[in-house]
């Protein structure tokens, strides 16, 4: 099949030489890295529109979907699981609520709408799908409170539940992020030491659970980094110089 997408334009028009409001996707991919520019491009395109396009937009979207929201989520369960178990995954606790099993469903929604959408060519929608499953990890964490749970014993059961919920969710979607983010993707799964356990797997054959009892982690690293403005450089070299005057 042969999909053709829409236009990208700038305040309203098309880009055009004589306009002088050509954009570099060369030099944006040497900038930014050639994942995020494609995610921005495939989230922001719906079919059979065109989609507006500014520098500004691209770092607002990157920030927001890929290094607050995905890239802190995988960062702050992989960091817990490694502080707080061991780095290992526990198996299916004698706990369960009301809020894992809720994330659970919307984990098993969030694959069939990504599958389903893929499909219709619907990239945007199916990205969407996964924005919100990543919306609903993040509420849970704040929810269950993982850090709290850690100071009591007797919440151990608990908290084993709710990083082993937090990791299956990250690698699924870790995975099926995949198609649009292949390179970010493979960090992702490699954190988790969870590459071969999705090799032989599509979208369709995806269930809760893949992720085994007693599985072990890898360490974490940062997938998506926060791209700074210009203004937040320069107030952290100026904390930066403060804490060395300070310090010399």
């Amino acid at each position: 099949k042969v999909y053709g997408h829409g236009w990208l334009i700038m305040d309203g028009g098309k880009m055009s030489k004589s306009k002088g409001n050509v954009v570099d996707p060369y030099m944006l991919a040497e900038r930014y890295g050639v994942d995020a520019f494609r995610y921005f491009l495939l989230s922001e395109m719906s079919p059979g529109n065109d989609a507006n396009f500014t520098e500004e937009a691209f770092v607002a979207r990157y920030n927001s979907d890929l290094a607050n929201d995905l890239g802190n989520l995988c960062n702050r369960s992989i960091n817990m699981t490694r502080r707080y178990c061991d780095s290992v995954i526990s198996g299916a606790e004698a706990y369960d609520d009301e809020a894992s099993r809720a994330l659970r469903a919307t984990m098993d929604q969030a694959v069939t709408l990504f599958s389903k959408y893929m499909d219709d060519n619907m990239v945007s929608d199916a990205l969407a799908a996964l924005n919100a499953q990543v919306s609903a990890c993040n509420a849970y964490i704040e929810q269950q409170q993982p850090w709290q749970l850690a100071k009591d014993e007797a919440s151990a059961p608990r908290l084993r539940c709710v990083l082993r919920h937090l990791l299956e969710c990250c690698a699924q979607t870790g995975y099926l992020i995949g198609c649009v983010l292949p390179d970010a993707s493979a960090r992702i799964l490699d954190q988790l030491n969870a590459g071969d356990l999705f090799r032989s797997l599509t979208p369709a054959a995806l269930e809760w659970g893949i992720l085994p009892a007693g599985h072990r982690i890898n360490e974490p690293a940062p997938v998506f980094p926060r791209i700074l403005s210009d203004e937040e450089k320069a107030k952290l070299a100026e904390k930066a110089a403060r804490a060395a005057k300070k310090q010399g």
